[in-house]
């Protein structure tokens, strides 16, 4: 697909919609994305290091 395509193609898309939907939205979507992103690698390595407490507290 031809850039001059796309790029016409999104202005009529952000055309039918308000200044501030189109500059808030797309904010809005990134900082939940990240916050996300972050809580679930937080979730993951607390749990794997509970797990190798756990294991090691078994063991020794």
């Amino acid at each position: 697909m031809p850039i001059h395509t796309i790029s016409r193609f999104a202005a009529r898309v952000a055309g039918k919609f308000p200044l501030r939907t189109v500059l808030i939205v797309p904010f809005v979507v990134q900082t939940v994305g990240t916050i996300g992103l972050v809580g679930y690698f937080s979730y993951k390595d607390g749990y794997e290091d509970t797990h190798k407490l756990v294991t090691h507290t078994k063991s020794g």
